[in-house]
């Protein structure tokens, strides 16, 4: 078999490794740290379910009118499917590693995680100036950084992605490689 189309399935199979791990993985965290919680509040979103402090996120949000934080956002219902339309193509792309296919298949998966990108930063929009006119403590409107470090009143923030999150990147390295791929020919060969 042509070394080239080698490549090019490992490759691919290798990024639908990649998004089948980032979909059972955290994609991205928020970890909260002040003088009255010194170990910090956290907050873990993976492709089904947010995990970590959400009680004790909640009390605090009610405080200034913030939305609760639950497992019922319809997110979590339609992002494993994208996830696993994913992967789809990209073992449809590792049977069938045509230019064509793959760059078909590259071109969905990233329009797949735009939209789930564009969602997430909406929500943190969202989050952040959706708030109860009547709040017991009134605060401006803000967006939580996707990845960083800030003050949020006297809180000491920290957000960035997971394990799952950089899985997800690393897939579409991988996809890309697939499509630009070309060996190097060896010194005299014609």
């Amino acid at each position: 078999m042509d070394r080239l189309l080698l490549s090019k399935r490992a490759l691919t199979l290798g990024a639908a490794v990649a998004f089948a791990l980032a979909m059972v993985n955290k994609l991205w965290g928020m970890v909260l740290v002040s003088t009255f919680y010194y170990n910090g509040l956290k907050l873990n979103i993976y492709a089904t379910k947010a995990t970590g402090d959400l009680s004790e996120l909640n009390i605090l949000n009610h405080y200034i009118g913030m939305m609760n934080i639950d497992n019922t956002l319809t997110e979590f219902r339609w992002i494993p499917w994208v996830f696993g339309l994913i992967v789809l193509l990209s073992l449809v792309m590792t049977i069938w590693p045509k230019r064509q296919v793959l760059i078909s298949g590259t071109v969905l998966t990233l329009v797949g995680l735009g939209a789930m990108g564009g969602d997430f930063y909406y929500r943190l929009y969202q989050y952040g100036h959706d708030f109860v006119p009547d709040a017991p403590i009134q605060v401006a409107g803000f967006t939580p950084k996707v990845m960083g470090h800030y003050m949020l009143a006297n809180f000491d923030v920290t957000t960035g992605f997971g394990w799952g999150g950089l899985l997800a990147f690393l897939g579409v390295i991988l996809l890309l490689l697939a499509v630009f791929y070309r060996p190097r020919e060896k010194l005299g060969e014609s």
